[in-house]
Order: C-alpha cells, then sequence, then structure tokens
C-alpha cells in the first residue's frame, strides 16, 4: 500500500517550488511598472514582465544550489545583477522599431539602468534565498512545505509594492496590466501559504493518528538495520519509520516483520 499521495511534498520540487513564487512575483512587480519607466506600453510591460518571471525563477534555482545560505545569498544578488541587463535586450530590439541606429543608444541605456534595477531585484531575492536554504537542503517532505510557506510569507513583501503602483497607476489602459500584476504576486502568495500549511497539518494530523493507533494499517516503530533506510522517503527529520501493517489489522510491531514505508 502506498502512502497517502495528499501527505507527500516531494524534495525533488522544493527548489521549484521556491522558484515559482519568485518568478510569479518577480512578474507581478515588472507589470506594475516598478523599474525606471522612460518608455511605457502594454508590449512592453509584457515584455519585461516575461523576463522578470523566467530570470528570477532561474536566479532562485541556481542560487540555491550553492553550498552555504550565504552563498546562495551572494549569487542571487549577483545573477541578478547581470541579468539585469540581459533583461533589456528585448525591450530595447521592441523600442528601436527595426531602426538599427537606435539600438545602441537603447542598449547603452539598458547597460546603465537595468543592473541597477537588477541589483534592487537581487536584494529581494537573495532574501528569499537565504531564508529558504536550509529547508531546501534539508531533503524532507515536511522541510519542502516550511519552504513554500516560507517563500509565501515573502511573497507579501512585492505584493505590497504592486499594491502600491496600482494605486498610483495614472493610465486606464496600463491600470489593467498593473492589475494582473498584483493578481501574479496575490496567486502566488496565496498558493504558497496554502500548500505549505494545508501540507504540513495533513501529515502531522496522519501521524498524530497512527501514534494513537487509530490508523489501523499504520504503525510508528524505531528504525531496523533492514529497513534499508537510504531508499525511504524523509517525511521529517526524525529517526523512527512508519510501517505498513499487513492486511488483516493485525499489529506487527517487532523489527522483523511490517515493512517501512517513510521516516518520519
Amino acid at each position: 500500500m502506498a502512502l497517502p499521495p495528499l501527505l507527500l511534498s516531494s524534495p525533488r520540487w522544493a527548489r521549484a517550488r521556491v522558484a515559482a513564487v519568485a518568478g510569479a512575483c518577480a512578474a507581478g512587480v515588472a507589470l506594475a511598472g516598478c523599474w525606471f519607466r522612460f518608455e511605457d506600453g502594454v508590449a512592453l510591460r509584457g515584455i519585461l514582465g516575461t523576463t522578470s518571471a523566467a530570470f528570477a525563477a532561474g536566479t532562485l534555482v541556481a542560487a540555491l544550489r550553492a553550498r552555504t545560505a550565504r552563498a546562495a545569498a551572494v549569487r542571487a544578488l549577483g545573477i541578478s545583477t547581470v541579468l539585469g541587463f540581459a533583461s533589456t535586450i528585448p525591450p530595447s530590439l521592441l523600442l528601436s522599431g527595426g531602426d538599427p541606429s537606435r539600438l545602441p543608444v537603447l542598449l547603452l541605456f539598458g547597460a546603465f539602468f537595468g543592473p541597477i534595477v537588477g541589483f534592487a531585484y537581487g536584494l529581494v531575492l537573495a532574501v528569499l534565498a537565504a531564508a529558504t536554504f536550509d529547508l531546501v537542503a534539508a531533503g524532507t517532505h515536511e522541510a519542502t512545505d516550511r519552504a513554500t510557506l516560507r517563500a509565501g510569507l515573502w511573497a507579501i513583501a512585492p505584493l505590497l509594492v504592486v499594491l502600491l503602483a496600482v494605486f498610483t497607476e495614472r493610465s486606464e489602459r496600463l491600470l489593467l496590466v498593473a492589475l494582473l500584476g498584483l493578481l501574479l504576486a496575490l496567486a502566488a502568495a496565496l498558493v504558497a501559504l496554502t500548500t505549505g500549511d494545508v501540507q504540513r497539518l495533513r501529515r502531522r494530523r496522519f501521524l498524530a493518528r497512527v501514534e494513537s493507533e487509530r490508523e489501523p494499517r499504520w504503525a510508528i516503530r524505531a528504525s531496523a538495520p533492514h529497513d534499508e533506510l537510504a531508499r525511504l522517503p524523509r517525511l521529517g527529520s526524525g529517526n523512527r519509520v512508519l510501517e505498513e501493517r499487513l492486511p488483516g489489522g493485525a499489529a506487527y510491531r517487532t523489527a522483523a516483520v511490517g515493512r517501512a514505508v517513510a521516516i518520519v
């Protein structure tokens, strides 16, 4: 019998979850026009929203592969600063309007202001990288949910920035774009907070029922040499195992019988 799917939050997806929250929030901030706006427009915001989402998510994926939380923060800041310039290339091509003579000027402009914006984004992304690094590296289902929850709490900051931008937007047409950015940031925060918290509560309630012997098909016991712990999913950071009992309701609690299915 497999573990109930609702109890699982694979550590393989921990990094991707955090990166997705970062990408959605970065897109929301860009769509709201939170950058040096010497030029503006729906198409321009769409391009910047797309590149910001991709670059922010990629930055977090790369940063969370570092060896320490501090290194992850520094890596996020550095990558974001470099990508700040890269993110100005597509808008420069759009604004040049096919005129090659305008492109060098626009790229020069981007070379100056792009890294500044990228650095500002990087400071915020560095906080997220440092805050979630240990949890992502823990490799447990519990830590994956806690990292998701922490990313959701972090998302409140960019959400407030986008909300302020919406209230100060003067163009009715661009207000719709800014509202889309607000929805993205809000969705990122709500989904992360809800997913992280609900999964943790489900898992803890299930394990509490097992501990109190209200789940007849499951038991929790001390680990034994034959359990092959390296192959078991780690629901938590403990050293006990969740054991599946044999059909029929018999309570097999000795180390010699039963089947260990997870570390709790």
